[in-house]
């Protein structure tokens, strides 16, 4: 059965929670944001998304948006992908259904600084799933865009400013993409710190 949008949801999730636990462990108490490591994030989110799909479907990973949107048959790219990238705009997971075509794209983040970042990593995924949609005859059905926000305990998370500030980006496409806002919490007492998984979802409205 090919992967659903639920499923990736949770392997987002789940994969988030991961990273961030096996890391602390290793680290004795360092996150993600701290050292920097993005890699392990995406690696752990990419393992759950895999475990969801059919014999079929596959996934790569820093792939350029060019060669996503062109697999999504807006610009058909014949055989199968090829192996040397070249781009610096790069996907950091691409999904793709059992005729290797691009149909889900998910962005990863392990620090959010400000909301002109944050807009960067949403315009993208939104310009790409309103390019490549069923509504453009191309294959693409929704875009992720993955946030691990880690704060330490007794301070408190803005997670309402992150979702105030997917809310103004989004209205100025005035329609022409819908998004869903999810959020899982998990607290780590033993190294004093808390953490929430974000995954934003955009579809072609």
């Amino acid at each position: 059965m090919a992967i659903k949008i639920t499923d990736i949801h949770d392997a987002i999730h789940k994969g988030a929670k991961e990273a961030d636990k096996d890391y602390r462990d290793w680290s004795r108490g360092w996150s993600l944001k701290d050292s920097g490591v993005e890699g392990l994030l995406v690696s752990r989110i990419a393992k759950m998304i895999y475990a969801y799909q059919s014999e079929e479907e596959s996934i790569l990973l820093e792939v350029p948006y060019k060669k996503c949107k062109e697999w999504a048959g807006v610009n058909p790219a014949p055989g199968r992908p090829v192996q040397t990238f070249k781009g610096t705009k790069r996907v950091d997971i691409a999904l793709f259904n059992g005729n290797r075509r691009t149909k889900y794209i998910v962005e990863v983040k392990r620090l959010v600084t400000g909301k002109i970042a944050l807009h960067d990593d949403l315009n993208r995924i939104c310009k790409a799933i309103e390019r490549c949609s069923k509504r453009n005859d191309g294959t693409m059905r929704r875009a992720f865009l993955a946030l691990l926000v880690t704060h330490k305990k007794g301070s408190e998370i803005k997670t309402n400013n992150i979702r105030g500030w997917i809310k103004e980006f989004i209205g100025g496409y005035d329609g022409r993409v819908g998004v869903k806002v999810t959020r899982k919490c998990w607290d780590r007492s033993d190294y004093g710190h808390s953490s929430i998984a974000i995954e934003v979802r955009v579809r072609s409205a």
